[in-house]
């Protein structure tokens, strides 16, 4: 498990997945929380949810995971040591970034089906899975014990309170526009994708909506309002502030749950926010992910 909030959420839904669909004992491999330059905010699925994984650092002793943990830093990984103290390990990956010598099948990212599946849940032996695993294939089948697991904490800031009533209350979407780390690796949106959203936007709801703009950058959106299209809705439109503090991010992610229509971006904490909603009635989505509407 590693990354942000979104990442966290569907990694925890693969290890139910697995949990609930075998016998087999699972562990999720949390080492990646105890880096000096952890990501975004560490490690959050309890704090947040109070779900509690099995995690591997609670399986070894504190010396033995802190061995482990300074060989992962000196570029030995977790499932190497795994490998090379006797575990013979099977890895299926996602992606390619891993350094593992031991036996690897590559599964094609966010497009398992009903084959995948069947070998995922059938595999006899030690298994590394090595992935995001961001689909929603594995949440269709555990989708009401996940509802339960990712219920989030009731809103106690006024503020929030006061933007979630009005975004409940009204013909409201929800505008996502994530930057940091996406700008650093060029996987960010350009303006031209929200302006056209916009535009879409208005051409099938008119002027009856009430739009909320979550990011990570916010005063960069207030630069921007005229290439991201928003001059044209302006009285319309509301930023949400406050929540980027490095605690309650998360709020984000449940305020945008709430909202009847998305303007969606590439990040996971966005897809989530959308699979989880029981208000949602469409999407302009720029991915190939399908947001199944539960509900």
């Amino acid at each position: 498990m590693n990354g942000g909030l979104g990442n966290q959420m569907f990694q925890y839904i693969f290890y139910r997945w697995l949990e609930l669909n075998t016998t087999d004992p699972c562990v999720v491999d949390d080492s990646a929380f105890f880096d000096d330059n952890v990501e975004h905010n560490g490690y959050e699925l309890e704090k947040i949810f109070n779900v509690k994984p099995k995690r591997l650092s609670q399986i070894f002793t504190q010396e033995l995971w802190q061995e482990m943990l300074d060989n992962r830093k000196a570029g030995i990984s977790i499932e190497q040591q795994l490998q090379d103290n006797g575990f013979n390990l099977l890895m299926f990956a996602e992606t390619s970034d891993f350094s593992y010598n031991g036996n690897v099948v590559m599964m094609p990212a966010n497009h398992q089906d009903a084959s995948t599946k069947y070998c995922v849940k059938n595999v006899i032996g030690n298994v590394y899975y090595h992935g995001y695993w961001i689909t929603n294939n594995w949440l269709d089948d555990i989708y009401q014990d996940i509802k339960k697991e990712f219920s989030f904490p009731p809103i106690k800031n006024k503020a929030n309170l006061a933007v979630q009533s009005r975004i409940l209350n009204s013909d409201s979407c929800g505008i996502h526009i994530r930057r940091g780390d996406f700008v650093k690796i060029n996987w960010n949106l350009n303006t031209d994708y929200y302006l056209g959203a916009i535009n879409e936007m208005i051409r099938l709801r008119g002027n009856s909506v009430n739009y909320f703009v979550f990011s990570d950058d916010i005063e960069w959106c207030k630069e921007n309002e005229k290439a991201l299209g928003f001059d044209q809705v302006k009285p319309q439109l509301e930023y949400v502030q406050g929540n980027y503090d490095g605690q309650s991010n998360y709020v984000d992610m449940q305020l945008i749950s709430c909202c009847k229509w998305l303007i969606m971006s590439q990040s996971a904490f966005c897809y989530m926010a959308a699979l989880l909603s029981d208000q949602l009635k469409g999407e302009i989505n720029p991915t190939n992910r399908d947001v199944t509407h539960h509900t």
